[in-house]
């Protein structure tokens, strides 16, 4: 199903909505006399019936294009471009397809795919590894362009080079989020045809039959029904059914389940679970942790069991992947604004704490700083747009990193080189909130995330040799070329 093109998706919908009123005028035609039933066809039964139905239709499918599970496939329900467009796998040839298309643009001699498959540079391990280390030779960067090839550019969320803590000049560490969209996983198309099949068949064409045949009942024996009555009857219920008396949570939810979604995400998450273990094996990157949650779908991959970056050597790397929901993703964005207003207000009880003793120390019989040059001529200036006393750092919205370095600058000018216990106190606390404010720094925000495949990736490497780096270079290009493909072919399975 989501090999089918979506170029015919309208023709899906018409053709699902014509078998279903078929299959209802078989059942009229079987439950009511022959002359009624003559009349009705006669009058145009078949056609308003499609109308009716094609109507609630379109009415039901808006409403869940604006659900969650509907904006998944609201580009590929607008623009066939967009959703053709939309997996990155589409781009890719196998051997026999390559052969087919060098086929069709008329060469003489058909093209085998042998000599395709046979290239060193598509046999397993060798020829890939080559071409990427030395495509990072060439480019001698030490960012993203070092770490990952152009095609995989566009699904990184966060990639930070920093001189490691312990060692500054020899070591570096590497923070790296690659987010692999959903629609990239599951093909839309797969998603679009899942819900068109139930909401024109399971939901609409049988709530409409089954409403349309309590009416029959209710007009009383068969011998006795008016045709011209069941057809009003008939139009005027058609018109009546509203979108809204369906339920659109619990639709979705027979959508996902009817669709098999559940098991292709199953299947396909543990299939890159052992693509990952089989690539970082094959890449010679052994690893002495490995915990896999499977019904949280979380995996934790570490190359040594300890995970106190003191105890560690200079070469080492840390793999976090899991497969996020659209409720998971809002989770994990909720904690992160929690966590960050939890910083937020730390920082602002210390930068309170420190105006306090700051403006207490201070003469007040001459000008410390420029707040106090502002207050001391602000009747003399034409215009003062804002004072740049308490106002300016408790409604602007000044950034935290430049909270925390003016007051650094406000406890040195205090005591300047007197080490009193409240300057000892404050610089503690103010080092405890720096290193706070580098980890936050260095995470990936929830909030720049899709629901789909999340990697993180946390690795330390010597600047000179970078013999980690460029070993994950070469998993992570072949674990992003591979892994959507595990969920394609379980959404072939289904």
């Amino acid at each position: 199903m989501a090999s089918v093109a979506l170029s015919d998706k309208r023709r899906m919908a018409d053709t699902i909505l014509a078998e279903e009123t078929g299959r209802f005028v078989r059942r009229l035609k079987a439950a009511l006399p022959k002359e009624i039933f003559a009349r009705l066809e006669a009058e145009g039964l078949e056609e308003r019936l499609h109308n009716c139905l094609e109507r609630n239709f379109r009415g039901i499918f808006s409403r869940y294009l604006e659900t969650a599970d509907g904006r998944k496939i609201r580009n590929c329900a607008e623009s066939d471009e967009a959703g053709e467009g939309v997996a990155r796998g589409v781009s890719r040839r196998t051997p026999d397809e390559v052969a087919e298309l060098l086929n069709a643009y008329g060469i003489e001699d058909r093209v085998s795919s042998g000599d395709i498959e046979s290239s060193p540079v598509l046999e397993a391990g060798g020829g890939r590894d080559m071409e990427i280390y030395t495509n990072s030779i060439l480019r001698q960067k030490t960012d993203a362009g070092a770490f990952l090839t152009s095609e995989n550019t566009c699904e990184v969320v966060k990639c930070a080079f920093r001189d490691n803590a312990l060692k500054p000049k020899n070591v570096t560490d590497v923070k790296l989020c690659v987010n692999i969209p959903d629609a990239v996983l599951v093909d839309p198309a797969f998603r679009y045809h899942a819900a068109v099949r139930y909401l024109a068949r399971d939901l609409v064409a049988a709530h409409f039959a089954a409403v349309i045949e309590s009416e029959i009942e209710a007009l009383g024996p068969p011998e006795g029904i008016d045709g011209g009555a069941l057809i009003e009857r008939i139009i005027d219920l058609g018109s009546r059914q509203d979108s809204a008396d369906f339920d659109m949570a619990g639709i979705c939810k027979s959508i996902s389940s009817s669709s098999g979604i559940e098991s292709i995400y199953a299947q396909g998450y543990a299939a890159a679970v052992n693509t990952i273990t089989s690539t970082l094996d094959a890449a010679r990157m052994s690893y002495q942790f490995l915990e896999n949650c499977q019904n949280s779908r979380t995996t934790v991959i570490r190359e040594y069991g300890d995970d106190d970056p003191a105890g560690l050597p200079d070469e080492h790397y840390r793999i976090s992947f899991r497969l996020l929901d659209d409720s998971r993703l809002a989770g994990e964005c909720g904690a992160y604004d929690a966590e960050i207003k939890a910083f937020e207000d730390k920082v602002g009880h210390l930068w309170e704490l420190v105006d306090v003793i700051y403006q207490d120390s201070k003469s007040v019989f001459k000008v410390n700083d420029f707040d106090d040059l502002a207050k001391k001529n602000k009747n003399r200036l034409k215009k003062l747009p804002l004072e740049w006393g308490d106002i300016s750092f408790q409604h602007r919205k000044e950034s935290v990193r430049a909270r925390l370095a003016r007051m650094h600058e406000r406890i040195t000018n205090m005591y300047e080189f007197l080490y009193p216990i409240e300057r000892r106190v404050m610089e503690e606390r103010l080092a405890v909130l720096e290193a706070e404010y580098a980890r936050l720094d260095y995470m990936a925000n929830p909030h720049l995330l899709q629901s789909g495949l999340v990697l993180d990736v946390d690795l330390t490497s010597i600047k000179r040799k970078k013999t980690t780096l460029d070993s994950m270079a070469i998993v992570l290009a072949e674990f992003l070329r591979t892994a959507p493909s595990a969920f394609h072919d379980a959404a072939l399975s289904v």
